[in-house]
């Protein structure tokens, strides 16, 4: 009856503490790999196309991602220029200058510091952040097609804020010589 007993008081005994299970196999916690990052968020889509007519011009424009995609025409085989301010003014906007000529499409980025004159953002320190899609003239028009950064961080661009109003001064002069003075000259208040 002992023996019996004796074995019944083994085989009931306390058991092991779970923390003294056997222990686990493979690296260190303090080398196991990080956990990979979440993805990046998908890129917002774009937003819908707007357009404008004004005076003979016509612009269109869409903000793609952190650019602004533009297209502007005007009844001119000269310049025509974009300009977009937080104020109903010429004076202090971003100026885009479109024109075509035998060597094809250009824009140029500039300031009007000093209205109605016209500088270059590279003659003043900044940045041409102005990029070119297409040029043409066709039917006694002249089309430029360009996109601008939202945020260039020039500073002689406006930071622009999709779903903000804004300003745009538009004009197109009678041939490709900027200096001359303006065919048309409007500003039209928007949302971006």
């Amino acid at each position: 009856m002992l023996a019996f007993s004796l074995a019944l008081l083994l085989a009931c005994g306390p058991k092991a503490p779970p923390s003294a299970a056997a222990a686990p196999t493979g690296a260190p916690l303090e080398d196991a790999a990080p956990p990979a990052p979440p993805p990046s968020p998908p890129p917002p889509p774009p937003s819908a196309l707007q357009q404008l007519s004004s005076q003979g011009m016509q612009i269109s424009w869409q903000v793609e991602g952190n650019r602004l995609h533009c297209h502007m025409s005007a009844p001119t085989a000269g310049w025509v220029r974009f300009g977009i301010n937080s104020v109903r003014s010429q004076a202090q906007a971003n100026i885009i200058l479109g024109w075509v000529d035998a060597e094809g499409g250009h824009v140029q980025d500039g300031f009007a510091n000093d209205p109605p004159h016209i500088t270059p953002d590279t003659e003043l320190g900044g940045t041409q952040d102005a990029t070119l899609v297409s040029g043409a003239e066709a039917a006694g028009r002249t089309e430029v097609e360009f996109t601008i950064p939202l945020d260039s961080g020039d500073a002689y661009d406006i930071a622009l804020v999709p779903g903000s109003m804004v300003y745009l001064v538009l004009s197109y002069g009678p041939d490709d010589n900027p200096e001359h003075t303006a065919v048309v000259r409007t500003v039209e208040q928007i949302t971006l």
